[in-house]
């Protein structure tokens, strides 16, 4: 049976039973009751979306030792993907039989060699004739290149603008890949750097939808061949020296690694996802979920990480990949992978069936690049590309204002009150989400209850204050115990109605998300039936809809473990009142 069908027959809250006859069957015992209310949640730890099956694995953890038949499942998904799902599936192991699962994850190969530290350090050529102080590489863009836009700018202050071919790039200035396009730079040294954008329509699962632009800052240091700060997306880094081994310094978050790429050819890449999930308090600033993935994709490799040296690194079937988190441990591997992951490619496998936008989408990516020229100002091409009628330009203009911080132009899409604007509104809150966890300073920067600067929320778009922290709170995950508050679901409904067009689309956005991540249908919410720029009256049904739901005690879906007492439920806060 197909997990597609699986998941539908969870959905309808149906239980299939094999039986000889078509006599009923016999009275459940407790212990099959529980079995069975474990296994409804077994077939969504494959789902395609990470915050689905975190939530499968957070519902087992809360049954504690009535899931024991969803055990080997969770065995299998500590291989998930996600950082979070798998720490979610440890903790779920641990609370149904601590003696037996302790909260880690299924270890891949033994530990690493003992420290070593290197015989002696890099030294970086000479450059080239002819450069200026600070210089450190060039932009390169041959004739079979990928579309590639790279922007750059000085500090925060300065404007972006766009790289032509060759042109010098300098230490410490700011360079971004925009989403879906690749861009090359060769440092004099012989490091070359494969700044890779992506865009979700390209994605093989959901995961992938976190790396957008890949932005990297130089730095200059004759002590290693390279030094740079990757703050987000993915980044390939190879030698082509002509002999011997290029040392590269990686600096992400707090951290500073040393890469050592043993020879010539040899490649790695380096994924860095952020985001928000619900269980951070974004609201007291604390710092949104961080995840580094390095893989050596050819030859032999080195790393020097949180006091460890791993020497022997090489390519597939070798020990070849590293993960970090900022939540969880810190770092963990060297792995071992029988081959590379299709998901690290650079240019990615595309399945029509699967991808059906992608083709479409790589037009978009050509068309934009030819607009957008290095003599013109990327916001102003990019707000042309909206007055064209092209579907996929939209959504490639829209990924890219996030790139380029643009929030006013994000936040006039959100809140467009045109019907025929619906796709661009849900991809403006795709697109603020992940500009709010690139970074925990982004979010003061839209909306700020600890100090008396506005931000463009209240200052720009015209909103009231209780308008603009709504907003702001919708545009973050809920925590496990809003999830389970029925007041979430009241405030949501009412929301559905409001007069401003941003918070009906993202109240539509989270009530839809909600109910499948529940089983629970809500058919007035489809994208082809809710319009937040409807009038009110028609958008009325949708919230009936969710009251009736409300009502029956069918949203949110609980276990008898969930169910909270009255007088808890009365103090639970609204959502967002952490």
């Amino acid at each position: 049976m197909s997990l597609r069908l699986l998941f539908s027959l969870v959905s309808l809250g149906c239980c299939l039973f094999s039986t000889a006859s078509c006599s009923p069957p016999p009275p459940a015992t407790p212990a099959a009751k529980s079995g069975e209310a474990a296994q409804r949640y077994v077939p969504l730890l494959k789902d395609p979306d990470a915050l689905v099956r975190k939530r499968a694995a957070v519902a087992l953890k809360r049954m504690g030792a009535k899931a024991k038949s969803a055990v080997p499942a969770l065995e299998e998904a500590l291989a998930d993907t996600d950082a979070e799902v798998r720490a979610a599936v440890a903790a779920a192991l641990e609370a149904i039989d601590p003696t037996t699962h302790r909260a880690e994850e299924k270890p891949v190969s033994p530990p690493a060699t003992k420290p070593k530290a290197p015989e002696e350090p890099a030294k970086s050529p000479p450059p080239p004739r002819g450069s200026k102080p600070g210089e450190v590489g060039s932009y390169f863009l041959g004739p079979r290149s990928s579309p590639s836009i790279l922007m750059q700018r000085k500090n925060d202050r300065d404007t972006w603008h766009r790289l032509k071919a060759n042109d010098r790039v300098s230490a410490n200035d700011r360079l971004v890949s925009l989403p879906g396009y690749a861009s090359e730079v060769h440092l004099d040294s012989g490091v070359h750097l494969l700044l890779r954008g992506h865009v979700r329509e390209f994605s093989l699962f959901s995961d992938m939808d976190y790396l957008q632009e890949s932005a990297i800052v130089l730095h200059k240091n004759k002590d290693v061949h390279a030094d740079l700060t990757l703050q987000t997306g993915r980044l390939y880094l190879s030698n082509h020296k002509k002999d011997g081994p290029a040392v590269v310094r990686l600096r992400f978050e707090k951290e500073a690694w040393d890469v050592t790429l043993n020879e010539p050819d040899t490649e790695v890449v380096v994924d860095l996802l952020k985001r928000y999930s619900g269980n951070v308090d974004y609201m007291k600033g604390e710092a949104p979920v961080v995840t580094l993935h390095l893989f050596v994709l050819k030859g032999k490799a080195g790393l020097a990480a949180e006091h460890q040296h791993y020497l022997d690194l090489s390519a597939p079937p070798g020990a070849a990949y590293f993960v970090w988190d900022n939540k969880r441990g810190g770092l963990r591997g060297p792995f071992k992978q029988a081959q590379a992951p299709a998901f690290f490619a650079k240019v990615l496998p595309v399945d029509p069936k699967k991808q059906p936008g992608a083709e479409k989408m790589e037009q978009a990516l050509k068309s934009i690049s030819q607009r957008m020229l290095p003599s013109t100002d990327p916001t102003t091409a990019l707000k042309e590309v909206m007055q064209k009628n092209d579907f996929m330009q939209h959504q490639l203009a829209i990924y890219c204002l996030g790139a380029l911080d643009e929030m006013d132009e994000l936040l006039e899409v959100l809140g467009d009150t045109d019907p025929v604007h619906a796709p661009d509104r849900d991809t403006a809150i795709f697109t603020l989400r992940r500009w709010l966890g690139r970074d925990a300073g982004n979010g003061p920067k839209l909306f700020d209850l600890k100090t008396s600067k506005p931000g463009p929320l209240l200052s720009r778009q015209k909103y009231t204050h209780s308008e603009a922290e709504r907003i702001f709170v919708l545009l973050h995950d809920f925590s496990e115990d809003e999830i389970l508050a029925v007041e979430t679901y009241e405030q949501l409904a009412r929301d559905l109605v409001s007069n401003k067009v941003a918070i009906a689309e993202l109240a539509r956005w989270h009530l839809y998300r909600l109910g499948r991540l529940q089983s629970v249908s809500l058919p007035s919410l489809e994208p082809n039936k809710f319009n937040a720029a409807f009038p009110r009256d028609l958008r009325a049904a949708a919230f009936q809809e969710v009251r009736a739901k409300i009502d029956k005690g069918e949203l949110p879906v609980r276990t008898p473990l969930d169910k909270p007492n009255e007088s808890t439920r009365r103090n639970q806060p609204l959502p967002g009142k952490r």
